[in-house]
């Protein structure tokens, strides 16, 4: 791919020379809000003979795959697990490959529990599940792609799971909008493409690679066949060129592609008008510098970008938000603020302004290229996470005209206006964002952004780099990668931080990839505790372990789960517990001393997490053990803030004990268990481990519900 790793070096880089392919679309589609797609996609499914494979971040078998989930008519079930079931008993010879990310256990909360179980082992044998870990750590694989006997396909932002339909209206309290709990849940919008022809056989070729990649089984083409597309669903475009752009992460010999970032870089390079953007977040340093080289170029050039008003949840608020903040103010600091409008789309209810979670991954440049596709606008969708994106090309005047109905309709659909009226506003003379402003009052309108400045400020520079890299953390942290990213260059002379990240990164990995891996299996570390249990020291010994655990990052859990194999329940929750506790206490005593005397290198008193810390700690005992119940941050980096933001001791230490209990108390239980079922292998035994598993996820699901109250508690507290 030419010139992909540093496109800002080369200004002549067209969009079709960026992208991987350039194909064509026979039909081409754009599926607005889960009721379009989610709809269209259940007909397409139906007419499937050979192959689906289904390539997401998340899959969820509960997902409801119907235009409208309170009206089902075709005799198939309504969510997706059951729908695909019975459509592999209906068709024999057809195969059904779902490629799910082997998600961050940060993120388990808020999956589907079980997946194996759900899509793959309960489910006829034409359907196989294989769950995706090729990945560095910290990356994700971000794609969201469906191909039908690679004739048709789906690419976009829209995952198959939970929490995801609503219909463009983004009706207040619609009652179909729901989660399988039967809790409702806020306006959501996000969109996909449908293509077919040369541009789906493209995206079945990428899918088959990243099967034979994660599964290890290489999948043959489909040959033509009946084609899948349903006669009474138009397109939107005809015989259209479609830019097929790949993102993935350099790993384990794969080389790293950034083509997603090279084609945003020359779409923006081609606009002379108005550019409108579609966004969950608003964060990369590609797009930051794209818009003021293209802006400064074209004096009359303005930019729309929609996105979410706020941003749910601790990291991706100091993340995200934070970041969105920080690019605004580069804007505003090169003398485009006046240029650019943040708004974000909400509907009126009985006075009421609901506001409407954007997911979308949208840009359309002028009315010459809409983009589509699963990358958001943060620097990890740039080179970390897997990524793809299909750009329409309108190089024509009646394609033209199609491409800028279908953006004025999704400015439409937001500002509650007909896309006619839309249409003539961005049609006319003079400023486009001055003619929006005409549809501002209206039930369904978009309002301005009111980010905190001080949000920019919240996270130090480098920890909000390695929250939102644009490359796997062992190349941004290297010392070669600052000197070439002239926002990280400080951290060469704050060597202490960066001998730090370098430290906690380099145990990771040689727990991880080295010969060291072998010492996280249990198998190899029950011979060597029970060496210890039989020695008159073992307790202090015990505790020992855990406290050098605790300080070279080893999996604390497979320390949990083998002394309760080796010391049984009590004992080995005794010891598990004081060996956590006081590897707790050892970080928080690090964290007090190195912000004494190192205050102006470790601002963790000033910084987020230390904020953060003191505001559970705030609510004393039980504040602290909520915070130990939370993924908010690795357990040492908790208790170097807590030492460093001076959260009282007893407070700490009493707070740590009660929050580390209950997870202790478990992986002992299921500890002991595992141990029976190495060693009889009865069917009761798999039982009663499968049981004690369970009870744990519903207690974790429990306590979940629990902290999310103390949370709202404690932030309306804090203000």
């Amino acid at each position: 791919m030419p010139n992909a790793e540093h496109p800002a070096a080369a200004p002549a880089l067209n969009l079709e020379r960026a992208a991987w392919r350039v194909a064509r679309a026979g039909r081409a589609r754009l599926l607005v809000d889960g009721a379009g797609y989610f709809g269209v996609l259940r007909e397409v499914l139906k007419r499937a003979r050979r192959r689906i494979v289904i390539v997401g971040w998340d899959i969820d078998s509960r997902t409801p795959l119907a235009a409208d989930p309170s009206r089902v008519d075709d005799g198939l079930p309504l969510e997706l697990g059951p729908f695909l079931a019975e459509l592999a008993r209906r068709t024999p010879d057809i195969e059904i490959r779902l490629l799910l990310w082997d998600y961050s256990m940060l993120y388990a909360l808020e999956r589907e529990p079980l997946p194996r179980l759900n899509l793959g082992w309960t489910s006829p044998p034409q359907i196989t599940l294989c769950m995706d870990g090729t990945l560095p750590v910290g990356a994700s694989h971000h794609q969201k792609l469906v191909v039908v006997d690679d004739a048709v396909a789906f690419c976009g932002g829209l995952d198959l799971t939970i929490r995801r339909w609503d219909t463009p209206d983004h009706v207040p309290g619609d009652h179909r909008r729901v989660d399988p709990a039967g809790q409702p849940y806020p306006p959501f919008h996000d969109l996909q493409m449908m293509v077919d022809g040369e541009a789906a056989a493209a995206l079945a070729e990428l899918a088959r690679e990243r099967w034979a990649a994660a599964a290890e089984v290489a999948l043959a083409p489909i040959p033509a066949g009946d084609d899948p597309w349903p006669r009474d669903l138009e397109p939107d475009l005809l015989e259209v060129d479609v830019a097929i752009a790949r993102t993935r992460p350099r790993y384990n010999g794969t080389p790293e592609i950034r083509e997603g970032e090279a084609t945003l870089r020359a779409a923006i390079a081609e606009a002379e008008r108005f550019i409108y953007i579609e966004n969950q977040y608003l964060t990369a340093d590609a797009l930051g510098e794209a818009l003021i080289a293209r802006m400064n170029e074209r004096p009359d050039l303005e930019v729309l970008a929609v996105v979410p008003g706020n941003h749910d949840g601790w990291l991706e608020k100091n993340a995200m938000q934070a970041g969105r903040v920080r690019l605004i103010r580069r804007l505003r600091e090169a003398g485009l603020a006046g240029r650019i409008r943040l708004v974000t789309p909400v509907v009126e209810q009985d006075g009421v302004a609901v506001p409407v979670k954007v997911h979308a991954k949208v840009l359309v440049v002028d009315d010459h290229c809409l983009r589509i596709g699963s990358s958001n606008l943060n620097n990890r969708s740039m080179g970390l996470d897997t990524e793809c994106d299909l750009t329409l090309l309108a190089r024509d005047g009646e394609r033209r005209r199609i491409l800028g109905r279908l953006r004025d309709a999704l400015v439409a659909e937001h500002a509650g206006a007909a896309v006619e009226a839309i249409g003539e506003a961005l049609a006319g003379p003079g400023s486009a964002l001055a003619a929006l402003e005409r549809f501002a009052g209206g039930e369904r309108r978009l309002v301005a952004v009111q980010d905190d400045p001080a949000l920019g400020e919240a996270v130090p520079e480098p920890v909000a780099t390695l929250a939102d890299p644009d490359r796997p953390w062992p190349e941004v942290i290297s010392f070669e990668g600052f000197r070439e990213r002239r926002r990280v260059r400080r951290w060469i002379r704050r060597w202490p931080v960066a001998a730090v990240i370098l430290a906690v990164a380099a145990m990771v990995l040689l727990w991880r990839y080295s010969p060291l891996e072998e010492w996280t299996r249990l198998d190899h570390l029950v011979a060597p505790m029970q060496a210890i249990a039989s020695s008159p020291w073992a307790p202090l010994a015990t505790v020992g372990l855990f406290l050098a655990g605790g300080l070279t990052l080893f999996p604390i859990t497979v320390l949990i789960a083998v002394t309760a194999m080796v010391f049984g329940p009590w004992e080995g929750v005794l010891y598990s517990l004081i060996g956590s506790v006081a590897g707790a206490l050892v970080g928080y005593g690090f964290g007090k001393l190195v912000a004494r005397h190192a205050p102006s290198v470790w601002k963790v008193r000033q910084g987020r997490l230390g904020r953060l810390t003191r505001m559970f700690a705030g609510n004393g005992i039980i504040g602290i053990a909520s915070l130990r119940m939370l993924p908010l941050a690795p357990f040492m980096f908790i208790n170097l803030a807590a030492g460093a933001a001076r959260v009282p001791f007893l407070d700490f230490a009493v707070g740590s004990a009660l929050g580390l209990a209950p997870g202790i108390v478990a992986f002992n239980l299921m500890g002991v268990q595992f141990e029976q079922v190495l060693t009889r292998g009865r069917a009761e035994d798999i039982g009663v481990l499968v049981g004690l598993l369970a009870g744990w996820l519903l207690l974790s699901y429990l306590l979940q519900g629990l902290i999310k109250r103390t949370l709202g508690t404690i932030r309306e507290r804090a203000g």
